[in-house]
């Protein structure tokens, strides 16, 4: 071969065309075919020297499987050489193109090179489009020149090191359709399934090995993975299945479990509700195992795979007319299986005409049967050959009667009755019966009319009127009006007529109810019972005769009914519960009945006391006699015996006997008062007790009375005990000891009333007050004697000494807690009592408080006692009857009190630059309390942070920050203590104050909008901090084009610019996005949308001779250049 070499200087260079190959073919659809083209990016040619690419064509040839759009101009583009385009391939400028020919049936591209360059040129194809000619196999290969070209390619070199122009590469298209592989089937990606279907038994589970999901062209859709909720079903009678299924690769890795319960052939479908479901191979189901007879009546028909096995219902038959039954022997699932068994037929009809067994054809057969008896009946099958299959019942079939053949007397209208029965009817009572036509199996047709109703057989007082027919002769009713029998016959036309049972007429049963008059009664009062007879239902009437009345066995006396009723009266009975009973006697009509028994009850009469007085008032021993008068009231007679009881409010005095009425009763022992004096008879057999009211009032007067007093002790001191002693005695003509109080008094206060006892009375005090004392008794009379008053005792009583304790509720304390300091002051004996007034409490020399005494004790409470020991006493001021005294000394030491400290932050989290306080709290610890004084250390991660601050009110504040860096710090405070308080810090648990990054907000904006093609265009970025943050963002800002970066910034005083002239024409969608630092966040501007226009441009014209002379070449030369603002150089064509 022969081999160019050009040298430049000492370099030499090999002559050869580089290829880069075309891009964009590696992932065409298989979807495209037949459709869309899919554009390359290509192929390229370079040439290392001028003419490396000779004068010819250049012929591209797609690979198989592919062809190139011929529908479309592809051109070439001189995108290297010279400037000047008569030193390019076929004198083409400089970023000129010219066009190549695509075959009609898309199968080349011819490139014509008619002149060779003469400085290196570089060509790029454009508009090169290609799709793929079938949908499977999915094709794959490289466009190639193959040597049908004559243009001269110097040795050619690939950059993609595989010797072609471009490869081309078909990949499945868009997951489209679920194809179903079946048991023995294999699945090939582009063809499909291939293999013979195994066949299946209904209701027998069978796995479906695969479901592959495809594109159009039944290539496995690789990329459709995952859990996919599938469908899947076949037609008819067989279930429809949804379940979740893994899917690898496309294909489904879950095994399908499948029952199919119909005997077919069918398509199995499946789908996630997306993908088209392809009906699967045709699968055969051959029916099941011999399990079941099936028996069918006219109406139903057979459904296989159903899970009923029929649909229809039953039509109506006719009693006497035959019908077909289908029998079918069938699998579980109703599906009709081939066997020769022989069959049974029964029915729920006994009266029913039924087939002789016969053998099954081909697994099914047709009998003849006729029912006989109305209302819904069953035809039954089973299998003689194999007992073991169930008998299966049919669905009920309704029946109609046949025409009317009978006539009878029956009990009810609508058929559902009998022959009316022999039976007895009670005078008075109806009876209503019915003509019912029947047909020849006795089943219900209709109630008809009767030619005529008449009674036969007819005996004693049974009349043929008694037989009443209604007006439609339908019926007719019997009433029962003396004794005797008869049948009741009831002919209508043709038909066999039936009579009735014999009716027997029988007299009527009765009831007797019994009421009295007045029940209980009284002793003696009269008393009325009325007896009521009535007939028992269902007879009517009204009974007549007598009633005998009876108290128990023994009878009382006897009434005549009338109208149903007899009465009886008597006022005899004695006091207790009586028996009574009414018996009625029957008549002719009506049966003898007895009334329940009625207890009536007699009880003792009720009385009436009165009682006299023979003096009233009396006075004290004065004799008085009381007289008692007892008769009958209420109703009651007779006179009361037994006795009478007199009393004196509730106290009884006697119980004296009645004598013809009356009982006396005498005293002369009654106190000086008002006495109730009653009268209470208390009964005999035949009257209740009673006492007189109101009662009567006996009222006896008073006698005097004079009363002495002395004192046991006279003068004592406060406190000390003194008995002072009363005697009351009577004043003439009374006489008697008194009873009742006297009243000890001071003065005119009262000191005790207290009970006399043998006339005298004691009265023990110790709490007079340090004084002279002026006593008296007062006797406060009784019942019987008066009251009266003692002379005065002067009673001295001087004042008792007291000593004083004192006590401290906890000691040592600290400072704050209080302490509760307790005095006591007791009397010194013979003194007794409880002192009163005040304590003083004193700390050395200095009074504390003075509070009042309590029940002798007094308390002072008190947190205000420094740090230091204090000697505290307790002084009693004393009273007007306990003279003053001061307790021993108590030590109370006060300790300094612990305290404790918080740290809080103003704001936490907090942003970078944002202004911060931290506030120190100090407490005291309990028991401690009081107000802290002193200072607070503030120190941020370890270091101080300011001077101390003192506090204020048990807190101090920090001075603020806005300096602390994005992290979280340890913010700590130490309490410097005072006199009072011991210091404290909060090491242990110190304030983790958190300092996030700042947000921040960036602004676009463009220096100059619109601009024009290659005019530079300045974007500045402004970053601000978003408040609370503060200080000045660094770092740097991205600038993009839409989605793509064409720069970017660094920050400088919170901006970053980006010049740039190479924007295209159109409008551009600019934004700017800040990348953030250590203490600021990112943030993206709003759209700036900057419009690029074209520039405009000059072109200018030379010559390269001018003058030239005829025949001379000539070469103009157009230059084209673009006019500020714009910048670049023009291409295109002049």
């Amino acid at each position: 071969m022969a081999i160019l070499l050009f040298c430049s200087g000492n370099a030499w260079a090999l002559n050869k065309v580089t290829v880069t190959a075309a891009t964009g073919g590696a992932t065409i659809s298989a979807d495209a075919t037949g459709g869309s083209y899919t554009n390359l990016t290509g192929p390229i040619a370079a040439e290392s020297a001028a003419g490396n690419i000779g004068a010819g064509t250049i012929i591209f040839v797609p690979p198989s499987g592919f062809v190139f759009n011929p529908g479309v101009t592809v051109t070439v583009q001189i995108t290297a050489g010279s400037g000047t385009a008569a030193n390019n391939i076929n004198h083409i400028a400089l970023n000129g193109t010219f066009n190549a020919f695509v075959a009609a049936d898309g199968s080349s591209i011819t490139t014509t090179i008619t002149n060779a360059s003469s400085s290196a040129n570089t060509i790029q194809w454009q508009n090169i489009q290609v799709r793929p000619t079938a949908g499977a196999p999915l094709a794959t290969g490289n466009i190639t020149t193959n040597g049908v070209g004559t243009s001269g390619l110097n040795n050619l070199t690939y950059n993609n090191g595989t010797g072609n122009w471009g490869t081309l590469t078909e990949v499945v298209g868009a997951t489209s359709k679920m194809i179903v592989t079946l048991g023995n089937q294999t699945f090939t990606s582009g063809t499909g399934n291939s293999g013979s279907v195994t066949n299946q038994t209904a209701g027998t589970s069978f796995n479906i090995p695969k479901l592959t999901a495809t594109d159009q062209f039944t290539n496995t859709a690789t990329g459709y993975s995952g859990s996919k909720t599938i469908t899947w079903s076949g037609p008819g009678g067989n279930p429809t299945y949804t379940t979740t299924v893994s899917f690898t690769s496309g294909q489904s890795t879950t095994t399908l479990a499948t029952t199919l319960t119909k005997a077919e052939t069918v398509n199995i479908t499946a789908t996630d509700g997306t993908l088209t479901a392809v009906p699967s191979s045709p699968l055969t189901v051959n029916p099941g195992t011999f399990a079941n007879l099936q028996a069918l009546v006219p109406g139903e028909s057979s459904a296989p795979g159903t899970a009923t096995g029929q649909t229809g219902s039953p039509s109506t038959q006719t009693a006497g007319v035959s019908f077909t039954v289908t029998v079918n022997a069938v699998d579980a699932n109703f599906n009709v299986i081939n066997t020769n068994d022989t069959i049974h037929i029964t029915s729920s009809d006994s009266a029913a005409v039924l087939p002789a067994n016969a053998a099954l054809v081909a697994g099914t057969k047709t009998f003849t049967v006729t029912l006989k008896t109305t209302s819904s009946q069953t035809v039954s099958a089973s299998d003689v050959t194999h007992p073991g299959i169930p008998t299966d019942a049919s669905d009920a079939i309704p029946l109609n009667a046949a025409s009317a053949a009978l006539v009878r007397v029956e009990t009810a209208a609508n058929g559902s009755g009998t022959i009316v029965p022999a039976q007895n009817v009670v005078v008075g009572n109806s009876l209503t019966v019915y003509s019912i036509s029947r047909d020849a199996f006795s089943n219900f047709v209709a109630n008809v009319a009767a030619d005529s109703w008449f009674l036969t057989n007819v005996t004693l007082g049974v009349v043929g009127g008694d037989l009443v027919a209604a007006g439609d002769s339908k019926s007719a009713t019997f009433t029962a009006h003396a004794a005797g029998s008869a049948n009741v016959h009831a002919p209508s036309g043709s038909l066999t007529a039936t009579d009735s049972g014999t009716l027997t007429v029988t007299n009527a049963n009765t009831t007797t109810t019994l009421v009295s008059s007045t029940n209980p009664a009284a002793f003696g009062q009269n008393v009325t019972f009325t007896a009521t007879v009535a007939a028992v239902s269902p007879a009517v009437g009204t009974p007549s005769g007598t009633v005998t009345f009876k108290d128990g066995a023994t009878t009382l006396g006897t009434g005549n009914l009338s109208s149903g009723q007899a009465t009886f009266g008597t006022s005899s009975l004695s006091v207790a519960g009586h028996s009574i009973t009414a018996v009625y006697g029957g008549d002719t009509s009506f049966n003898t009945s007895t009334s329940a028994t009625l207890t009536q009850t007699i009880n003792k009469a009720n009385t009436l006391t009165a009682v006299g007085s023979s003096a009233n008032p009396s006075v004290s021993g004065q004799s008085v006699t009381f007289t008692a008068t007892v008769s009958a009231t209420g109703g009651g007679s007779g006179t009361p015996t037994g006795t009478v009881t007199f009393k004196d409010g509730t106290t009884a005095l006697a119980t004296n006997s009645l004598s013809a009425g009356q009982a006396t009763y005498a005293t002369a022992a009654l106190s000086t008062a008002a006495h109730s004096i009653t009268a209470v008879y208390n009964g005999d057999g035949n009257f209740n007790t009673s006492t007189n009211s109101p009662a009567l009032t006996q009222n006896v007067n008073q006698a005097g009375s004079t009363t002495a007093l002395s004192s046991s002790t006279n003068p004592t001191v406060f406190g000390q005990a003194v008995v002072f002693t009363a005697t009351v005695t009577a004043n003439s003509p009374g006489s008697g000891t008194p009873t009742g109080t006297v009243t000890f008094k001071d003065g005119a206060s009262s000191l005790s009333t207290n009970a006399l006892s043998g006339g005298t009375v004691s009265y023990t005090n110790s709490t007079l007050t340090a004084a002279s004392h002026s006593i008296t008794a007062v006797y406060n009379g009784d019942s019987n004697f008066s009251t009266s008053t003692s002379g005065t005792v002067t009673q001295t009583v001087g004042q008792a000494s007291t000593t004083a304790a004192l006590t401290s509720s906890t000691n040592p304390t600290v400072f704050g807690q209080s302490v509760t300091f307790t005095a006591t002051v007791t009397a010194v004996s013979p003194g007794a009592g409880t002192p009163t007034g005040t304590v003083t409490f004193s700390d050395g020399g200095t009074p504390l408080a003075t509070n009042a005494l309590s029940n002798g004790q007094v308390t002072y409470a008190t947190s205000a006692l420094s740090v230091a020991s204090h000697s505290i006493t307790a002084v009693y001021n004393g009273d007007n009857n306990f003279i003053t005294s001061t307790s021993g000394t108590v030590t109370q030491t006060v300790n300094q009190a612990s305290t404790t400290i918080a740290v809080a932050s103003s704001a936490n989290p907090s942003v970078f630059g944002q202004s911060v306080t931290f506030t120190a709290t100090v407490s005291a610890v309990a028991p401690g309390s009081g107000t802290r004084t002193g200072t607070v250390q503030f120190y941020i991660d370890g270091s101080p942070f300011g001077g101390p601050v003192s506090l204020s009110g048990g807190t101090a504040n920090s001075s603020a920050t806005s300096s602390l860096s994005v992290a979280g710090h340890t913010v700590t405070a130490a309490y410097s203590g005072d006199s009072n308080f011991s210091g404290s810090d909060n090491t242990g648990s110190p304030l983790n104050q958190t300092v996030n990054a700042a947000s921040t907000t960036t602004v676009l904006a463009s220096s100059t909008n619109p601009t024009v093609f290659g005019q530079s265009v300045t974007f500045t970025a402004t970053i601000t901090v978003v408040s609370p943050g503060s200080g000045t963002p660094s770092g740097t800002v991205t600038f993009k084009d839409g989605g793509s970066t064409i720069g970017f910034g660094s920050l400088s005083s919170g901006q970053a610019t980006l010049s740039t002239s190479a924007l295209s024409v159109s409008a551009h969608s600019i934004t700017a996005v800040y990348n953030g630092d250590g203490n600021f966040g990112t943030s993206t501007s709003g759209t700036v949308t900057q419009t690029v226009n074209k520039a405009n441009s000059s072109t200018a014209v030379a010559s390269s001779a001018n003058p030239s002379v005829s025949g001379q070449s000539v070469t103009f030369t157009a230059t084209v250049t673009a006019s500020a603002p714009g910048a670049g150089t023009p291409t295109g064509t002049v």
